[in-house]
């Protein structure tokens, strides 16, 4: 889908952000078809 990151980029994205704010609520969307 042209991303310009890679799986692993929004991992550690993701895992940075809980490790600075545990209760953060972190919303994907999935689009499958």
């Amino acid at each position: 889908m042209n991303r310009h990151y890679t799986e692993r980029e929004f991992s550690d994205l993701i895992e940075s952000i809980h490790d600075r704010i545990p209760l953060a609520a972190i919303g994907v969307d999935v689009m499958a078809g």
